[in-house]
């Protein structure tokens, strides 16, 4: 300072920006980076041909992709944010919610669904994958399903001709098989009822006017049979001239027994094929409910046991328990 009182000089402090400019230019960087990411990611799942959702762990939508939007039949806006049971409804929730448990723990699950759609159900292929943090926390999960509705109309398809009988179209034995399996699995054994069929001496109408005769005779019967049961009940063509009904839902056995004099009336109808009237009987045995113990082979040989009983007795009638 001067005499006078008057400043000479200055004083300059100043502060290294090079760390912190170099710190903003990194953030930058990864935030660009993290905008390719997810450019990239949103990307492929669009080009994938799936429907495909992101939850975190309170069931809460992160993100869909378009394939999903369509599905639903709402835009992302009104679906990201929201919990799967907002959106999805309770019912429909209520559905998914054992696979959502078990993908929350840390399992990846697979199953198949079926919805409600114009023209018939769509089925879809679904898979829940878990989203892991890196300290071992599941941070929410992924949801990928695929259409696969065309692979089990095909698949259904190719089960009915597998299973059906090409002269009648009656169930064939793979097909009669099936469904006895499949009543037991459901726990419907105790009230099913087993008519095993044989039509009387029909050996004798091939031999006589040839199988093409026989041929129609057994399409006759086959539709005859089919018109004396519910569309619940089975009706099989189990080879030559055996035939099987199975009827659902029985009761006692005496309901049973009124179907198989029903079956008996209707084969006595003379069979009008061509220019012929063909007379035959059937043979039936009645077998109803098993044991919990047993499975439907026990079933069928009680049946099998009855009709052969039938037969002693002089054809053209049934036996059973009670007889």
């Amino acid at each position: 300072m001067s005499p006078s009182g008057e400043v000479r000089g200055y004083f300059a402090s100043g502060i290294d920006i090079t760390k912190r400019s170099a710190a903003e230019r990194a953030l930058r960087n990864a935030q660009q980076q993290l905008q390719r990411h997810a450019a990239t990611l949103r990307s492929v799942t669009e080009a994938i041909p799936a429907n495909i959702a992101v939850f975190d762990a309170d069931q809460r939508f992160r993100f869909v992709n378009s394939g999903f939007e369509r599905w639903l039949g709402s835009p992302r806006d009104a679906i990201v944010g929201r919990t799967m049971r907002e959106v999805l409804g309770p019912d429909e929730y209520e559905r998914s919610r054992p696979w959502v448990e078990r993908v929350l723990i840390g399992e990846t699950v697979n199953f198949e669904k079926d919805f409600p759609a114009p023209g018939g159900a769509r089925h879809l292929a679904i898979s829940y994958i878990p989203l892991w943090l890196e300290n071992g926390a599941i941070d929410g999960f992924i949801g990928v399903a695929q259409d696969i509705s065309q692979h089990k109309e095909e698949a259904s398809r190719l089960l009915q001709l597998i299973q059906r009988d090409a002269l009648t179209g009656l169930l064939n034995r793979a097909g009669f098989e099936g469904y006895m399996e499949r009543s037991f699995q459901e726990g419907r054994g105790a009230s099913l009822a087993l008519l095993y069929i044989d039509l009387d001496h029909f050996k004798s109408i091939n031999d006589r006017h040839g199988h093409p005769v026989g041929d129609q005779v057994l399409q006759l019967f086959g539709q005859r049979l089919r018109h004396l049961v519910r569309p619940t009940d089975a009706v099989a063509r189990l080879g030559g001239d055996e035939f099987a009904i199975v009827l659902s839902g029985v009761r006692e056995a005496a309901d049973a027994h009124t179907v198989a004099e029903k079956v008996i009336a209707a084969a006595r109808i003379p069979f009008e094929t061509d220019a012929l009237s063909l007379d035959t009987s059937a043979s039936v045995g009645v077998a109803f409910g098993t044991d919990p113990a047993a499975n439907w082979p026990d079933l069928i040989r009680r049946a099998d046991a009855m009709l052969y009983r039938a037969k002693e007795g002089g054809r053209g009638r049934q036996a059973g328990y009670p007889g």
